[in-house]
């Protein structure tokens, strides 16, 4: 039984599977980085919230002592904000 003929198929099957995918992951950093030199993303986007609603001090406290508990105490809660 002939081995070297099956080993050269997968060899050159598998290098053209992962040079094609090397083409697709480099060409879409680069269409990533067209986008973004040309198109950059606005500072304020429009459909921002102009007020901001507190979470009132109960609802804090409960969330900060759920992330103690979760955490075991190496978290901490440093901004609360309704979406």
């Amino acid at each position: 039984m002939d081995i070297q003929s099956p080993i050269v198929l997968l060899v050159v099957g598998m290098g053209t599977v992962f040079i094609a995918l090397l083409i697709i992951i480099y060409l879409g950093e680069g269409l990533i980085r067209l986008v973004n030199r040309f198109f950059p993303e606005d500072e304020n986007p429009a459909f921002a919230n102009k007020q901001t609603a507190s979470v009132s001090p109960k609802t804090a406290q409960a969330i900060s002592a759920a992330v103690q508990i979760i955490t075991n105490n190496k978290g901490m809660v440093e901004k609360i904000k309704k979406i």
